[in-house]
């Protein structure tokens, strides 16, 4: 296997992991990806505090993983 078609196998396999989020909760996980917190988020989003903290909580259960761990899958998948 070349170090393409591993790479795009590793990013098809970080994508499959990511499936279980909603569109809603991938734009959080990537935007945290991009540095903003909680409330940047929110700003940014148009949502509320407490629907962002819910979303990142969400993240964390359904890929049962920590924060980082979702932003490095994230990065893995292409995503930022």
């Amino acid at each position: 296997m070349t170090e393409l078609e591993q790479m795009a196998q590793e990013r098809a396999q970080a994508l499959q992991e990511l499936a279980p989020l909603t569109p809603a909760q991938r734009d959080v996980l990537v935007l945290l990806c991009k540095g903003l917190d909680s409330s940047e988020i929110a700003k940014a989003a148009g949502k509320g505090l407490k629907t962002v903290e819910a979303q990142r909580s969400q993240i964390r259960e359904r890929l049962k993983m920590t924060m980082i761990e979702a932003a490095v899958l994230a990065a893995k998948a292409g995503l930022v």
